[in-house]
């Protein structure tokens, strides 16, 4: 498995109207590409695209919601084995 490394950069302290805060994957030896993070919302910037793939914060929470494996477990104690 690749082993990933993440930067960003930042405009200001304070995200606001028209900032964005950017962070950097990289993989192995290669750009993955970059996440943008703004008060609209977030893109993905893969390395081999121009246009990123963007989301309102309410796309991105639906998204999150209805992702599978992201829920939270209600019983986080392991289940015994049946015999």
């Amino acid at each position: 498995m690749a082993e990933h490394r993440v930067h960003f950069k930042t405009q200001s302290c304070e995200v606001t109207r028209g900032d964005r805060v950017v962070f950097r994957v990289d993989g192995d030896e290669t750009k993955v590409g970059e996440l943008h993070v703004s008060v609209q919302g977030v893109a993905w910037m893969s390395k081999s695209k121009r246009k990123g793939h963007k989301m309102t914060w309410e796309m991105f929470d639906q998204v999150m919601q209805r992702a599978p494996g992201w829920e939270i477990p209600r019983n986080p104690r392991p289940r015994k084995k049946k015999r």
